[in-house]
């Protein structure tokens, strides 16, 4: 392992598919420097926890983030939506869908922005 990222996947030595890492046998990948090299030449290892699959995980951060975002943003969110004509009135239902997509958004562009975080240091940027 070259650059110390946390993007790494499972190689298909076949067919060259990545998968999310769950095989200690297998080849990894690094997709921030395209370093490919066996589990024993990780820096360290997956954790492993309750919450399951990759996609679990996902929804588990959404989740948490749009709680965040929930509390500290639904007062101000829900002026702009009115102000901007989003919504004719208050509709905590509305909201509520308005506040899921934000925090779904906040949470691809936070993890988009990881990955390239992880390419530039692996780049020394």
């Amino acid at each position: 392992m070259q650059c110390g990222s946390a993007s790494i996947a499972r190689l298909d030595t076949l067919s060259g598919v990545l998968y999310a890492i769950d095989k200690p046998t297998d080849r990894y990948v690094c997709t921030a420097c395209n370093w490919e090299g066996a589990r024993s030449e990780l820096l360290a290892t997956e954790v492993t926890h309750e919450l399951g699959s990759n996609d679990d995980i996902t929804v588990a951060m959404m989740a948490d983030l749009r709680l965040h975002v929930a509390k500290g943003l639904a007062e101000q969110l829900l002026r702009f939506l009115l102000k901007w004509g989003f919504m004719a009135k208050s509709d905590p239902k509305m909201l509520a869908r308005y506040l899921t997509v934000a925090g779904r958004a906040m949470m691809l562009a936070i993890i988009d922005e990881r990955s390239k975080i992880d390419e530039e240091v692996s780049r020394g940027n």
